[in-house]
């Protein structure tokens, strides 16, 4: 790789991996090359060799495929090179590329970042993973040196001397993560519907979380962004990218979990397009039921008030 870098898409997680390329001495026109026409990026990609790509549909149609978004991006990619999928792709997609476009070296470089601290996610991540479509000494190499440009993980990187991911492995990975953060969700709309109010609910979860088995991610506050069930920008996409890489009782299971979530947006007025947008001034009155703010949620995860009585 000649040490110049691209990066097509940038969004968000595209936006943050510019950010840090630049402060590690990256310039835009010579190190670091940006595509991204809604965002008036127009750089040629024919100098750089690595390419990392960081497309996704509009978060009012989370249903629309990355996967054609994606190969769209590289069936347009001059000369051969390296490409870095950021974009979740369904399982085995990144594989699929690869057998489609054998000149170039194609690798899995799933993100995991909460919106409220995406940055730092970004340069502080818990998890790096450089995956290749296909597993080799080679690859390996190369998803190495590709590992060393991005911020080191504090708690886990593949490849390492303990772990070797493929990029179907790594799919896997960010798309059961997801699934299980909307699993929490789930369950905590669940119990917030039976306890009917924020006071009963801190409650029994408080309750709860004495059991050291049960984890508190995402079960202290059942009101997320002022309405009840799961959305933003990933988890709604994600589950559909993972229903649509699933078969028989296994895709049935994802589709009950998102026809439930559908029914309790439903149920406040919410559209899933308008959840996966974040939208929730139109829902004063499931705010009004009482949330907790982030002071009482950073209480209730230090187990110093956990609202029993």
């Amino acid at each position: 790789m000649n040490g110049k870098i691209g990066i097509v898409g940038v969004g968000v997680v595209g936006g943050y991996r510019k950010t840090w390329f630049e402060s590690e001495g990256y310039k835009r026109g010579r190190s670091l090359f940006l595509r991204d026409f809604r965002k008036g990026y127009y750089d040629k990609l024919t100098e750089p060799d690595l390419i990392f790509i960081s497309v996704c549909p509009p978060a009012k149609n989370p249903r629309k495929s990355t996967f054609l978004l994606v190969r769209s991006v590289i069936k347009k990619l001059p000369c051969r090179k390296v490409i870095v999928i950021n974009s979740t792709l369904g399982i085995g997609h990144t594989l699929k590329l690869q057998n489609e476009f054998k000149h170039h070296s194609l690798f899995f470089n799933p993100e995991f970042i909460w919106m409220p601290d995406g940055f730092k996610n970004t340069i502080e991540p818990e998890r790096q993973i450089i995956a290749p479509a296909i597993k080799s000494e080679q690859t390996k190499e190369m998803a190495m040196q590709i590992l060393r440009l991005l911020p080191k993980a504090i708690k886990f990187e593949s490849p390492s001397d303990e772990v070797f991911l493929s990029s179907t492995e790594a799919e896997i990975v960010k798309l059961f993560t997801n699934f299980y953060i909307s699993q929490q969700v789930d369950f905590s709309s669940l119990l917030y519907e039976v306890c009917q109010d924020m006071e009963t609910y801190r409650k029994i979860m408080g309750t709860m979380l004495h059991d050291d088995r049960i984890s508190p991610s995402h079960l202290i506050n059942p009101i997320h962004g002022g309405y009840v069930g799961w959305g933003g920008h990933c988890l709604i996409k994600d589950a559909y990218q993972l229903k649509n890489s699933l078969e028989g009782k296994e895709k049935k299971r994802v589709i009950a979990s998102l026809s439930y979530n559908k029914a309790v947006l439903k149920g406040q007025g919410i559209t899933e397009s308008e959840a996966a947008l974040k939208k929730t001034s139109r829902h004063n009155g499931i705010k009004q039921k009482g949330g907790i703010n982030s002071e009482q949620e950073s209480d209730f995860r230090n187990n110093s008030s956990l609202g029993v009585g």
